[in-house]
């Protein structure tokens, strides 16, 4: 496994970083490489452990909370 990072890698990550809920699809048109591509880079920056997680920003207040 290739461990080097490189610039499409940074720019998924990038991607993800403004909305995690962004398809791979749309990732692919983006970085204007193949959907597959996207698939296993985010695979392989999962296993490096650069992509720990995905997680959501929650707004307390429409929810009730102060």
């Amino acid at each position: 496994m290739n461990k080097e990072i490189d610039d499409i890698d940074k720019k998924i990550v990038n991607i993800l970083l403004f909305d995690a809920d962004v398809t791979n699809r749309e990732i692919a048109a983006k970085c204007k490489i193949a959907l597959g591509t996207v698939n296993n880079r985010i695979k392989r920056l999962k296993e490096l452990g650069v992509i720990k997680k995905k997680t959501i920003m929650v707004d307390y207040e429409k929810l009730g909370y102060q």
